[in-house]
């Protein structure tokens, strides 16, 4: 599951951020985490439109996370997006 790649979907009225893990959940072995909004993509957790608290509560503890960003970030930025998503619960 990507979390950016589902609230950009939303944006454009496709389907709910929920309704993806809520229907392939149990075949979901993890989540790439990064945000969205439409001004950009991977977007570290918490600046953008991503659902946080409902993903991390549709999250099975089992299922591996990826912090992911754009390449361009500093790996200052980097260390904090961790330590949010991290502060987060994922």
């Amino acid at each position: 599951h990507d979390a950016s790649h589902a609230a950009r979907l939303a944006a454009l009225g496709a389907a709910d951020q929920e309704e993806w893990l809520s229907r392939l959940g149990p075949r979901t072995v993890g989540v790439t985490l990064s945000d969205w909004t439409p001004l950009g993509d991977r977007m570290p957790p918490g600046s953008g439109s991503v659902r946080w608290k409902s993903l991390r509560w549709q999250m099975k503890d089992s299922m591996l996370r990826v912090l992911s960003l754009d390449s361009a970030y500093p790996g200052t930025l980097f260390e904090d997006a961790l330590r949010e998503a991290k502060h987060m619960g994922f």
